[in-house]
């Protein structure tokens, strides 16, 4: 994606979490493919401890400095920066660095340039992120997964919607929930971001409520199953460690099993992602566009 926009030569920021460095080793891995690529410069982001030491808090801050100083360095050349961490860590980061170029008076720096300065980030940020990003400076991307069935699920929650949206009362247990949630958002509009959003939690928590859920049936059938129409006092009885040895465990390593034998089609349709980039919306006040900028499968 990154030789799809020609960046020859770009800057890195990596958190320090496992998940960061493990893109960074990911994206370093690809990078060495290519003889005309070169990362020019690749450093770390601290988030502030929670110690309490004041040495180490001063320590952070200057490594973040000294960061923000490379990272200045680097958008006067009107390189590229590759941004690689956490999405919880990105509005900090954000603000950090914008706080950096304020109190020394360096916007102007960066702001000047003909052309627009270019951040990718390696997931999506939100709302709260954009606003502390100078959009007439900044050209800005993410990467984010886009599976085939999102577009299903899409039409599946726009239709629940539009079924109870004008109803003054529901009386089925299962539009009750998404009737209050209406009444909550009922003056809020949603843009292309929140809908990407949406989806990325749906994934990250999909998996884990399918595994518990299969735990839940096999644990169902094991201790209820033609014994009772209703009520089932055995899964009441039923402890949290023989829970979690004898049903959800099991089900944990089937699937990862299953998920290795997976067929390169069925990976593709989980797998896929798009690079997007943000826009504000002229129609709209805050309202932020994702322009799908190309699909890799």
């Amino acid at each position: 994606m990154v030789k799809h926009l020609k960046w020859n030569h770009v800057m890195v920021v990596h958190g320090t979490d496992d998940y960061s460095k493990n893109v960074l080793h990911t994206f370093i891995s690809l990078t060495t493919m290519s003889d005309d690529f070169c990362i020019v410069s690749a450093q770390e982001y601290r988030t502030a401890p929670q110690t309490g030491n004041s040495d180490i808090d001063r320590q952070t801050v200057t490594k973040n400095q000294q960061l923000y100083g490379s990272m200045l360095s680097v958008l006067k050349l009107q390189l590229p920066i590759v941004v690689l961490m956490s999405f919880s860590n990105y509005y900090s980061f954000l603000k950090d660095f914008g706080t950096y170029l304020h109190s020394g008076n360096l916007s102007h720096d960066i702001d000047s340039k003909q052309k627009k300065n270019k951040f990718i980030f390696s997931d999506l940020l939100t709302h709260e992120d954009l606003s502390l990003i100078n959009e007439t400076s900044f050209d800005v991307y993410s990467v984010t997964l886009l599976p085939d069935y999102v577009p299903a699920f899409e039409d599946y929650w726009e239709n629940r919607k539009a079924h109870v949206k004008n109803l003054s009362q529901t009386h089925t247990q299962k539009d009750r929930w998404l009737f209050q949630y209406l009444q909550q958002i009922r003056n809020t509009t949603e843009d292309s971001l929140h809908i990407a959003l949406r989806t990325r939690a749906v994934l990250s928590s999909s998996y884990t409520v399918l595994v518990f859920a299969q735990a839940l049936e096999q644990a169902w059938k094991s201790a209820c199953f033609n014994k009772h129409d209703d009520f089932c006092p055995e899964m009441m009885d039923l402890g949290r460690n023989v829970f979690l040895e004898n049903y959800f465990e099991p089900v944990l390593k089937n699937s990862a099993v299953f998920n290795q034998s997976e067929t390169e089609e069925e990976q593709r349709k989980f797998h896929t992602f798009v690079l997007v980039k943000y826009q504000n919306s002229i129609q709209k006040n805050d309202s932020v566009e994702l322009t799908k900028v190309i699909y890799n499968n």
